[in-house]
């Protein structure tokens, strides 16, 4: 019945606009489907968060702008390689971690906080 005329056009379906019709009511009747928002992204220093990479956990040093979960992870890694405790004493000492430089080192500076130094016996 929808075979092509002889002329090589496909034949006009009466109830092709009835079926766009009804399709169009009810997609515009569909209850209002709650569609996940994206998560907001923190800044530490907005929550008044300040982190010790000493001490700091894998999903806490991702907070820190420009680190993310890779450079955390290799934080972490730097951490536990070193014998000196604590291996970080000033934002500086990030930057013997690999992909982390004096640009991401000032960026994360302002959230960080450091263990004080050991005290010496006399």
């Amino acid at each position: 019945m929808n075979a092509p005329a002889a002329t090589g056009k496909p034949r006009h379906r009466p109830d092709h606009g009835i079926r766009l019709a009804l399709l169009a009511l009810y997609l515009l009747t569909l209850p209002q489907l709650p569609f996940a928002e994206p998560a907001p992204t923190v800044n530490p220093g907005q929550a008044g968060l300040r982190i010790n990479p000493n001490h700091a956990l894998l999903h806490e040093l991702a907070l820190l702008p420009g680190i993310g979960p890779v450079r955390a992870q290799r934080i972490i890694t730097f951490r536990q390689d070193q014998d000196a405790s604590p291996v970080f004493r000033s934002a500086n000492d990030l930057a013997a971690v690999h992909g982390i430089g004096p640009a991401t080192v000032a960026r994360i500076s302002p959230f960080l906080c450091f263990d004080p130094p050991p005290q010496r016996q006399p």
